[in-house]
């Protein structure tokens, strides 16, 4: 299953584990559907660069074809 996510200010805000539908029933994890209709989007990350001597890496995220994108 897809990880699911919003973007605040740069901050990735993580869907919700679960979601209380119309009628009170519960869906426990959120279709994909429901996670789209609700502004949610595919999170990807990504594999950080190989090591350097001396240097630290540091993470962004941004949405970029639909999905939010790790960025080293």
């Amino acid at each position: 299953m897809d990880r699911y996510g919003k973007l605040d200010s740069g901050v990735l805000i993580n869907a919700p584990k679960g979601v209380e539908l119309d009628g009170g029933a519960w869906q426990i994890p959120p279709s994909a559907e429901w996670l789209t209709a609700n502004g949610y989007k595919v999170v990807k990350e990504t594999p950080m660069p190989e090591p350097k001597p001396h240097y630290a890496y540091s993470f962004a995220w941004a949405e970029k074809d639909g999905e939010i994108v790790q960025e080293w």
